[in-house]
């Protein structure tokens, strides 16, 4: 553009000359008619400066025409191009509005794939906790149910213990039938001796009073016979821990249902008591010791039947098999207000070879406040010794041991909860 101004500008300069010379010829022409005498080699030179002003001119038009052309055409192209990159500017433009509102989208794709990714990995690990948990359970449903196949088969063998005891008892029910049977023709014979001693009554007055005592002690004894066992679990044959061996540490520990175990020494660090289940053979530690002590509600019961008549009193009894060492006693232990740890009461089990019965008796004084049975080693070294059975019954002396109905002892011992 620059150039093409510049042009223009050069032609109105000479169009300026060509004016200047027409004007200085019009001058020469005047001057020619008023003046003959003319300068014509100036003329001539003026003139061949003119044309050769106007050739250059001349050329200089046809240069610019040609410029002006190319320019032109220049123009119409760079007009054509303007427009082409109008639209394509356009074009572009509406490329990036569409490439801006998909970049927009693909931002919020992008979010939403990322809340998806997050909210994927939070269920991954929700189901990977799940299937720990999963496994954990059915872990613990296998533990289940191998405890209840051992169940099924401790289940067994007790339906199998309870059948043996069931024939037992039917054998200690026929038992009981004779001895009751035996009882009623005594009770009759007992009956005729009365009624022979009635009639030496009436003839003797001083015999009447030998009678009556006599029949007062008969009667005793024969309301005492099978005296009730307050001892639960006297043969030691309910064992639901499943333990033989129990070991103290100084406190006094729960041993077979019903029974304790502890030592005797607070000074000795550790007392041991074995137990063969089925033999009923103890090995009793130096000072140790198995006690039982009857509970609150028999006790009350036992000083309701002391009430009853002067005479009745207490018996601890035990029944041992075999040797036993010295210093291996039996005790009756009873508390009382004064006394609250208890007195003793101690009868030796040593000098036995075969089987025997000791006894202890008590007469339950209105201080007293409690019992308990023990039997204790105060040798010192440890022992066995073999226990078949403890009793405890208010009467004056020992009766007959009658063997316990084990379900009876079983509901005896979840009464008490010992």
């Amino acid at each position: 553009m620059e150039k093409f101004e510049f042009l223009i500008e050069k032609i109105n300069l000479l169009f300026g000359e060509v004016d200047n010379l027409i004007k200085q010829v019009n001058e020469i022409s005047s001057q020619q008619s008023e003046t003959p005498e003319v300068d014509l080699t100036e003329v001539n030179s003026r003139l061949s400066t003119l044309e050769q002003n106007v050739s250059s001119l001349s050329s200089t038009a046809s240069s610019l025409s040609t410029t002006l052309s190319s320019h032109s055409s220049a123009i119409n192209q760079n007009a054509q191009d303007i427009s082409t990159n109008a639209q394509n500017i356009s074009t572009n433009t509406s490329n990036i509005s569409t490439n801006t509102s998909n970049i927009s989208a693909n931002t919020s794709a992008i979010a939403t794939n990322a809340s998806n990714i997050s909210a994927n990995t939070s269920a991954i690990a929700t189901n990977a906790s799940d299937i720990a948990a999963n496994t954990t359970a059915i872990e613990t449903n296998a533990s289940g149910i191998a405890t209840n196949a051992s169940n099924i088969s401790s289940n067994t063998s007790a339906i199998a213990t309870n059948a043996q005891n069931i024939a037992t008892n039917a054998l200690n029910i026929s038992s009981q039938a004779s001895s009751i049977s035996s009882l009623t023709s005594r009770m009759l014979a007992c009956e005729t001796d009365i009624s022979g001693f009635g009639q030496a009554i009436q003839t003797n007055a001083s015999d009447i009073a030998d009678l009556q005592t006599a029949i007062s002690a008969m009667q005793l004894k024969l309301n005492t016979l099978h005296s009730f066992n307050y001892i639960i679990n006297p043969d030691f044959y309910i064992n639901t821990s499943g333990y033989n061996t129990f070991e103290t540490y100084g406190t006094e520990i729960a041993f077979v249902d019903q029974w304790k175990m502890g030592i005797s020494n607070a000074s000795q660090a550790v007392g041991t008591v074995n137990y063969t289940y089925g033999t009923n053979v103890f090995y009793l530690c130096k000072n140790g010791y198995i006690k039982q002590e009857i509970s609150d509600d028999d006790f009350r019961t036992i000083k309701q039947k002391y009430g009853e008549a002067a005479n009745h009193k207490i018996t601890l009894s035990v029944c041992v098999s075999g040797a036993v060492a010295e210093g291996v006693y039996l005790n009756l232990v009873y508390k009382t207000t004064s006394f609250p740890n208890g007195l003793s009461k101690k009868v030796s089990l040593a000098g036995n070879t075969d089987y025997a019965v000791y006894s202890i008796n008590y007469s339950v004084a209105a201080s007293c406040t409690g019992i308990f049975a023990r039997i204790i080693n105060t040798a010192s070294t440890a022992t066995s010794v073999q226990i078949n059975w403890v009793k405890l019954e208010v009467a004056p002396e020992f009766t007959d041991y009658q063997v316990p109905l084990n379900a009876y002892e079983k509901q005896r011992c979840t009464f008490t909860g010992v």
